[in-house]
């Protein structure tokens, strides 16, 4: 994984996911318990999310931009056992009395634990995580995913539109949307490289054209509002598979698409379907479908 200039390797990643999945061993996080997590986009994230599988428990992410009200909302209806933070995002959470980790502060903590796999057994019926749809139709609601239908989504998306070791994915989603997941865990299980862009980055096409250009990143995941930036902007950007999901594709954006990678494909599933629920490859001419659905799964 690259972020900011620094690269962390698979033995660096995994030994601190291993030494904070013990410590929340040892605050009794284990099967479905649920594991707030709200911390600022950085390796760190990544290596939390891999923590709290790892501990057997699941995790919901928080976003610093929610209001006060809509974090407590999730807290409390999510039955979150525990928070998992840092000191200096501290002010975006709610009063609790929920038990809470901050991983600068309780860093010492940390470095003490084991750095070997906990090797904890996980169900496939077990919860994975939690989200919360957008709240826009009333009062957010929340979904829960298990790991068989997470570990079959990254079994299809590995097939196709497919991952190699040799691939370097651009990753530009924040965390609190469900398709971050896709940007953590189909590089890793994959053997392929993360370029994990800075906040400020994700807003910034050339910014973004820079970063992919300087590391040679060859997979680009997007909703058509960042390929829209992208494309408007003109930048030069030359990937092998560029995805887009999360709205309806159109004729102009899978042209535009098309100038910055020869593979274009248009993913579509809402969150309560576990990411993406159809895949389809959209070719020179074609106008867009939804195609059809991913492995194990119907569309009706």
């Amino acid at each position: 994984m690259i972020f900011e200039g620094q690269a962390w390797s698979y033995a660096t990643l995994n030994r601190q996911a291993n030494q904070l999945a013990w410590h929340l061993r040892a605050q009794g996080v284990g099967a479905e318990t649920v594991v707030a997590l709200l911390v600022e986009r950085g390796p760190r994230l990544v290596s939390s999310l891999l923590a709290i599988l790892k501990a057997g428990g699941a995790y919901l992410p928080l976003d610093s931009m929610y209001p006060a009200q809509r974090i407590a909302t999730m807290l409390d209806d999510a039955g979150v056992g525990l928070i998992l933070t840092c000191d200096g995002l501290r002010g975006h959470l709610p009063d609790s009395a929920l038990p809470t980790i901050c991983l600068d502060r309780d860093r010492e903590a940390l470095f003490g634990q084991l750095s070997t796999d906990p090797q904890i057994e996980v169900g496939q019926q077990q919860l994975a995580y939690c989200l919360f749809t957008s709240g826009s139709t009333g009062r957010p609601k929340g979904v829960q995913i298990e790991h068989r239908a997470l570990s079959n989504l990254l079994a299809a998306m590995q097939a196709a539109p497919g991952l190699t070791a040799s691939d370097v994915w651009l990753s530009v989603t924040s965390a609190a949307f469900d398709i971050f997941a896709v940007e953590v865990y189909l590089p890793l299980i994959s053997g392929a490289r993360i370029l994990l862009a800075s906040k400020q980055d994700t807003s910034d096409p050339m910014a973004l054209a820079r970063l992919a250009n300087e590391y040679g990143a060859t997979v680009l995941q997007a909703t058509p509002a960042t390929w829209r930036m992208l494309i408007d902007s003109q930048v030069e950007l030359t990937l092998d598979t560029a995805m887009s999901g999360g709205e309806a594709m159109d004729d102009a954006l899978a042209d535009g698409m098309r100038t910055f990678a020869c593979r274009v494909w248009n993913l579509y599933g809402p969150t309560e379907t576990t990411i993406y629920s159809s895949r389809a490859h959209i070719v020179a001419g074609q106008s867009p479908t939804l195609g059809g659905p991913v492995e194990n799964t119907r569309l009706y």
